[in-house]
């Protein structure tokens, strides 16, 4: 029983961490998208460097 309790209990722990993992790299995926449209200089990397000094 105390076993079947902490196998549940350590699916429940893993499922979250995973979607707010996958959540997050959604999240950045997105950002990064956005950021390339707003900046076009950003497709250029030695652009972008030059510019961000």
């Amino acid at each position: 029983m105390v076993t079947l309790v902490k196998q549940e209990s350590y699916k429940l722990v893993k499922r979250p961490s995973l979607f707010v993992f996958w959540f997050g790299l959604t999240l950045f995926q997105v950002a990064i998208a956005v950021y390339l449209l707003t900046h076009p200089n950003a497709s250029n990397p030695s652009s972008l460097f030059i510019n961000s000094f």
